[in-house]
């Protein structure tokens, strides 16, 4: 199994699918999760290695915003660290909901995610007519982040 082979300090997962009746472990890991109450699908879910210590991040909702998120806090070699895992349900996403969550966890931040957003920076080939407003906001996000 990949994960086996590779054991990576966390795993992050969009669109889990879990519910609460569902046990799902997966071996060496410590999981943390965020089911999707209100319809199928979707859910997140962050998996760190039992050997790293971490602890989950409570990040207060923002108002009328898109997405599904959760944040773990993990100690790795050069002190503590963020994981971010967002997941847009192919809404538009503004670039203020990105600015709330990650003003809200502490630096350094990873982000491990599907935005569900068409850009030209990341598919060259994307006609016009295929790009979209979570696009634009991840790509401003991005550009002008420090």
């Amino acid at each position: 199994m990949f994960v086996d082979e590779l054991r990576p300090a966390f795993i992050g997962v969009c669109e889990t699918w879990l519910c609460p009746m569902i046990n799902f472990k997966l071996r060496g890991y410590v999981l943390f999760h965020e089911d999707r109450f209100c319809r199928t699908g979707g859910g997140l879910a962050v998996m760190v290695r039992e050997n790293i210590k971490c602890r989950p991040l409570t990040l207060p909702r923002f108002e009328d915003g898109v997405l599904e998120v959760m944040a773990v806090r993990v100690e790795l070699a050069g002190g503590w660290a963020s994981v971010l895992v967002p997941y847009n349900p192919c809404q538009s996403l503004g670039r203020g909901e990105l600015d709330h969550y990650t003003d809200q966890i502490p630096s350094p931040v990873l982000v491990l995610g599907d935005f569900n957003a068409r850009h030209r920076c990341w598919e060259p080939d994307l006609p016009d007519c295929s790009r979209n407003a979570s696009g634009s906001s991840v790509f401003s996000f991005f550009l002008n982040s420090s």
